[in-house]
Formats: structure tokens, sequence, C-alpha cells
């Protein structure tokens, strides 16, 4: 497969197969807490979305059932989960960086390695001046204060991504793709729900630190750590580093994301994930309504708000399989 080259996150999407959508009609969503602002923000179409951040795990799952017209997802269905039972595929909307966001008074900028924030939630390093902190923090004022880690604790694909970066690249003691952080891994620390749940635990609780998107640690005025790349690069988490490490990436048959966290690629933020969409490929009621939201959230919409919300860019190869996906709704 060839490389993904960075490019605007506008998708072109293929018309036909299904009669137009009346003005004023509504899908239904669930899912990602990461995509949430995203789909929040696109309200202006023909066809507007009712969506709920449930989580990843809980979109997946409430999909499947056939109890929402489409689904959310930083993280595809897992070997371990029901999926449906009716044709289905994968729109990929947006990617963007997972932050690595703490709480620590006047400590403004922050070096962190995978290997240090693994330890933290495997309760190995529980001080904030730990010599392994303040060996790559050479002047900053690390207080003699308590860790404390915060995770998501409903199902999150942020959480999936999180831990496949981690099992990646520092290997033991995490396991792979798992939506459930506190259950598949032996951490430490203090659980948020959502993507806001764990904002604000961080918010609220002095000496934290926790992983979420970008937007609403920025939403939430939170600080966030550079974190050092497979180049050796201590790299702040924005949507365009996070975008030079998905071009980096190669793209699956089924227009999934297939990311390699040891990359060595100068310049990118590892620790980066693309969301999808899920949709049904087979004629319901909704298909059309269904076809012409995600026309004017990819077309329109994500392109107007995408980067001013924390997101990155996809390349050209995604934005084709992407294309195929919504081409196929409704046709099955």
């Amino acid at each position: 497969m060839k490389k993904l080259m960075a490019a605007t996150i506008a998708i072109a999407l293929i018309f036909g197969g299904t009669s137009p959508a009346q003005a004023g009609t509504t899908i239904s969503g669930t899912g990602s807490s990461y995509v949430n602002n995203l789909i929040q923000s696109c309200k202006d179409g023909k066809v507007s979305a009712t969506y709920v951040a449930s989580g990843s795990g809980a979109g997946k799952s409430q999909f499947a059932s056939g109890a929402v017209d489409f689904g959310a997802t930083d993280a595809p269905y897992l070997p371990t989960d029901i999926k449906p039972d009716f044709p289905f595929g994968y729109i990929p909307l947006a990617g963007g960086p997972v932050a690595i966001v703490y709480n620590v008074n006047g400590v403004n900028n922050l070096k962190l390695t995978n290997k240090i924030i693994s330890d933290i939630y495997l309760g190995k390093i529980t001080k904030w001046n730990s010599k392994a902190i303040a060996d790559i923090n050479k002047g900053a004022k690390l207080p003699n204060a308590k860790i404390n880690p915060v995770y998501r604790g409903d199902s999150s694909g942020t959480s999936a991504n999180f831990t496949s970066y981690l099992s990646s690249t520092v290997g033991s003691g995490w396991v792979k793709d798992s939506t459930s952080f506190m259950l598949a891994n032996k951490v430490v620390g203090l659980a948020g729900v959502k993507s806001v749940g764990l904002a604000t635990v961080v918010k609220n609780t002095p000496g934290s630190i926790g992983y979420l998107d970008l937007g609403d640690a920025l939403a939430q005025g939170l600080k966030y750590a550079h974190l050092k790349n497979e180049d050796g690069q201590f790299i702040k988490p924005t949507t365009l580093n996070a975008g030079v490490f998905i071009s980096a990436q190669k793209a699956e048959s089924n227009g999934l994301v297939k990311f390699d966290y040891k990359k060595k690629v100068k310049g990118a933020y590892n620790l980066s994930l693309v969301s999808y969409a899920i949709v049904r490929l087979d004629k319901t009621a909704k298909s059309a309504d269904t076809k012409t939201f995600f026309n004017y959230l990819v077309n329109s919409c994500v392109p107007a708000n995408g980067t001013r919300l924390g997101y990155s860019t996809i390349s050209n190869e995604v934005k084709a399989f992407a294309r195929k996906t919504i081409s196929l709704i409704g046709t099955k």
C-alpha cells in the first residue's frame, strides 16, 4: 500500500444510489468522545444529527444493535466485540493527537517519554520530582508531590489507541487495543467518564496527569506535555505534528489506518489517532439521510471547523476509501 500523503481534511463524496434526503430530517448517532466536538459543530446541513458522546465502545455496541443510524469510534471492531449482523463500513472523518495533560502548579513546559508515562500509570513512578522526570526537565521546578494518574473509566477508543501506543513502544505491562483501560491493564489512579469527565478530574485534581483529545484539552485550558518521539525529539501535540505522523502511516483495504507507533518520523507526534464513522451499507429508511449528512459533514463542515477544533488532516488515499464507503450506503 502507498504511504499516506498529508492533505486537506475535506473528503469529496460520491452521490447516487439513494433518493435525496428531505430538509429538516434527523439521524441519530453515538460513540466516540474524541470526535464529539466535531459532530456537534456540524448542525447546519439539510440533515442534522442527534449525537451522544457515549464512548467508542458504547458507540460500536449501540450501532451493532441497530439502536442508532451511525456509530463513531476511534478504534475498529475488535475480535472480542459483538459486530453488526448487517453490512457496514468505516468512514474516516479526522485525525488528531492524544495529548498528555497535567495539573502541576508552576510547571509549564513538561517533557515526558513513553516509558515514564507507562511507569506512572503502572505505579512505578509516584512523585513529580522523581529522577526519571527530573533528568529530562532540567531547570523545571518539579514538586515533591504525588502523581495522580487519571484514565478513562468507560469503554474508550482513546484508551484503545493509548494502550496500543504503550504496548507497541514500551511492551511489558500493556494489553494492546484495550478499550477498557482499568480492567485490561493493572493501572493505578482515578477514573473519569468520557473525555469531558477525564478533563474535569485532571482540572480539579492537583498533581494529576491524563490522556485526552487536543480539542477538550484546549477547551478546558489544560496544560499538555511534549512527548518524545521515536526520532528522539520532544514534540508538542498539535494538529500539524499529528498530521505529520498520520501521513506516514499505511491504509488498509477497508480504509482503516494501520499505525506503526515505532516509526521514526522527524517532527511527528506519534501518539495520534484517526476517528471513523460506522455506517450501514444496506438499504434502510435513513440511507439517503445518512449519505446526505456525511456529505455535508466531510465536504463542508469538517474543512471549515476541523483545525480550529483540534483535528488533523487525512490523506488522499484515505479519502478515496471514504468516498467508496459513502457511495455504498444503501446499496447492499
